[in-house]
């Protein structure tokens, strides 16, 4: 049970963080645009401009390797999915911190039982002598 646990929690994780780094991606894609197309009628290239063209193409190269086209509609999916696995996450986060309560008690119940196991051995060779 811990270990699935634990493991449907790396799962999500892995998920969000893709799905925020193809969120970034969108984000950059989106402010990088404008000065992108812009630079063929600007012949004047600052450090500034030329590092947003490769943020830019970055981006382009990022989206298309996920197979998502830019639109304002996929990035309010994408929102609501990250907000999805956020709850999902702190939902197992929950139920692992559940399940840890349990087996620290389940380790207290053993050593008890273990206690009194020795004590009644040693009551009961006590009265063999």
């Amino acid at each position: 049970m811990m270990n699935a646990n634990i493991s449907d929690i790396k799962a999500i994780e892995t998920k969000l963080a893709n799905t925020q780094f193809i969120l970034k991606q969108l984000d950059i894609y989106e402010n990088t645009k404008g000065i992108y197309n812009s630079r063929e009628k600007q012949m004047v290239n600052s450090n500034k401009q030329e590092s947003a063209i490769r943020l830019y193409k970055i981006a382009v190269k990022a989206l298309k390797q996920a197979n998502i086209k830019p639109s304002k509609q996929i990035k309010h999916e994408l929102h609501r999915k990250v907000q999805a696995l956020k709850n999902q996450r702190e939902q197992l986060y929950e139920k692992h911190k559940e399940c840890k309560k349990v087996q620290k008690q389940d380790q207290i119940i053993e050593q008890n039982l273990m206690q009194l196991l020795e004590s009644v051995k040693k009551v009961a060779v006590e009265k063999e002598r």
